[in-house]
């Protein structure tokens, strides 16, 4: 919204005083203001590519499937940042590669733009699989599902991956390659992300959510790149 103000004075005192808003799509546009919007986005590109983070030895591909995904990269980082015991990611988060060679924070902010946390989550045993179950019965319809809002900035949520996490075909879940202890407590590194969608209650009934605020998911994987693959 813009904000006007409009004073009328008389001999230096102030007689009359209004106040009020325009929405800012009425406001009209003056011919240099794209060029300096331009101008502005231009410079923050620059300064976000100016700004080099590590050297990586092989491109970390969006594709799952791929030698190298993004996304296990992601789940050690968040997993570390969290000092978790496992941890969850979804494919629709890395929206480009990260190619072979010097990584920069432009290309973070490009393959991961959104306005995510990673969030430390404590669940009981019981709790982890009651967790892990609601996720494997959304796993089919999250795969394509048009995701928008909650600090999410692509198109689909994806693919769950797991990392420290297996799923029998009889429902027993592991947690590094330990059958769940349904009264110890586990900690799992996941996302404020999934705490506001609609598709893991459990995070928001039962679990001890710690957001681990200020830095973005691209932030605490800028911190991982630079320390296991610095620039050389």
């Amino acid at each position: 919204m813009g904000r006007t103000i409009d004073l009328k004075l008389d001999k230096g005192q102030i007689v009359d005083k209004q106040a009020y808003t325009t929405a800012t799509a009425e406001l009209k546009a003056k011919k240099k203001d794209q060029v300096w919007i331009d101008a502005r986005q231009d410079e923050g590109n620059q300064i976000l590519d100016d700004e080099k983070v590590g050297q990586i030895p092989y491109t970390l591909s969006t594709d799952i499937d791929s030698e190298h995904p993004f996304i296990n990269e992601a789940l050690k980082a968040v997993q570390q940042y969290a000092d978790a015991d496992a941890a969850v990611l979804s494919s629709g988060l890395f929206l480009q590669d990260l190619n072979e060679g010097i990584v920069t924070e432009k290309d973070l902010h490009e393959a991961l733009p959104h306005a995510i946390h990673v969030m430390q989550t404590t669940l009981t045993g019981d709790n982890v699989w009651r967790l892990v179950m609601e996720m494997e019965k959304n796993r089919a319809f999250l795969r394509r599902h048009l995701q928008k809002g909650m600090g999410f900035r692509g198109k689909i949520f994806g693919e769950l991956v797991y990392r420290g996490i297996k799923v029998d075909n009889k429902r027993n879940v592991y947690i590094n390659g330990q059958e769940l202890e349904m009264d110890k407590q586990y900690k799992l590194a996941l996302l404020d992300h999934y705490l506001f969608v609609p598709f893991f209650p459990t995070i928001e009934i039962v679990g001890d959510n710690k957001i681990m605020y200020p830095k973005f998911i691209r932030n605490v994987f800028s911190d991982y790149l630079k320390d296991k693959y610095p620039l050389r």
